[in-house]
């Protein structure tokens, strides 16, 4: 049975005040790649750097790789912990050049550190750059030294804060995909904090969600997604159409936008919130469905289009506004009367 990357264990930690970080326990396996998503404020960075040893906790476990780093008797400082750390902005040292920045913290065997550096770099596709300082670089290039010069010790856990908020959209995604490969391909075992919901979700094998110092939810992107365990989590990752429960039969739940099965325990929640998420709703216009009197009805009052997909604003008759993302443009004008359709189930949570 292979042993824990990282094990966390009812982990406190403050700046000298009132608790950031409140009781906190997550696990990270071998070969995994979990993202702690929060906002800001939400202690997903202290907690890092309590992993790191940049912080010491006021109480709780911190062990990696079967080895305990800090508890109440014991602590190892961040350069005997065996991790690799990337940074928001990569933190290169600008008076190196690439190959130099590479080899920190590679000892003092320079044949063997040179072999790795031109390994490294081959590995984030960054040869014939050895001697470029970091002002040379592009901020993707950059990143990319960061990663690398953080991997090159070969740790048994990658720790990255936040290392594309730096970077341009079009960018950002080119980066962080090639270093997801490049980490499923080495398997080194990587926490990655942001605040990023499509990137926590694109990227991780699981998602732990953080607020207020705590965990509030562990799981698959997937799981997180169509399952959040409170509306809060529900509200924080991705958009969401939030409807009034004017009452509740089993499994059905009474709505503005008509009947909507219920997917999660329904309990005796009528009164609550049914939420669904936008790619859930259907647009009609009102001038193609005839007689048809299902679903709600409604008029377009925003639209914002995005390529890919558009997500379009619909008050409904009640007053109830709702949004809907369709695939590429809907084929509709602000001002146009709809119907709304709903497909698959909502999740019912009490009013917070």
């Amino acid at each position: 049975m292979s042993q824990s990357a990282l094990e966390v264990v009812d982990l406190v930690v403050g700046y000298g005040g009132p608790a950031i970080v409140r009781g906190v326990s997550l696990d990270v396996a071998e070969h995994e790649f979990i993202a702690i998503l929060g906002a800001s404020g939400s202690g997903k960075t202290t907690l890092l750097r309590a992993v790191a040893g940049y912080l010491r906790p006021e109480s709780g476990l911190v062990q990696i790789n079967g080895r305990v780093v800090s508890d109440t008797r014991t602590w190892v400082p961040p350069e005997k912990r065996h991790i690799g750390i990337v940074p928001q902005e990569g933190a290169l040292f600008p008076h190196l050049d690439v190959a130099a920045n590479i080899a920190f913290g590679l000892g003092r065997d320079k044949k063997a550190a040179g072999a790795r550096v031109r390994e490294m770099l081959e590995m984030v596709n960054l040869e014939g750059l050895e001697q470029a300082r970091p002002h040379e670089l592009s901020g993707g290039q950059q990143q990319r030294v960061a990663l690398a010069r953080a991997l090159a010790p070969q740790p048994s856990l990658l720790l990255l804060d936040e290392p594309f908020s730096s970077l341009d959209a079009a960018l950002r995604a080119d980066v962080r995909r090639d270093m997801r490969s490049l980490l499923s391909d080495i398997g080194t075992a990587t926490v990655l904090v942001t605040h990023d919901q499509e990137e926590a979700l694109s990227l991780a094998d699981r998602v732990a969600v953080m607020s207020q110092g705590q965990i509030e939810q562990v799981g698959e992107p997937w799981a997180i997604y169509e399952s959040p365990a409170t509306l809060g989590i529900a509200r924080f990752v991705g958009d969401l159409v939030e409807l009034p429960v004017s009452a509740l039969d089993g499994s059905v739940a009474q709505t503005p936008v008509g009947p909507v099965a219920v997917g999660s325990e329904p309990a005796t929640l009528a009164g609550g919130v049914l939420t669904l998420r936008p790619e859930q709703l259907v647009l009609v216009a009102e001038r193609q469905v005839g007689g048809d009197e299902s679903g709600a009805s409604g008029r377009v009052e925003a639209i914002s289009y995005h390529g890919h997909d558009s997500l379009t604003s619909v008050r409904l008759t009640d007053g109830t506004p709702v949004s809907v993302r369709s695939t590429g443009g809907s084929g509709l004008r602000v001002g146009d009367d709809v119907r709304i359709l709903v497909t698959g189930s909502g999740r019912l949570y009490p009013h917070e």
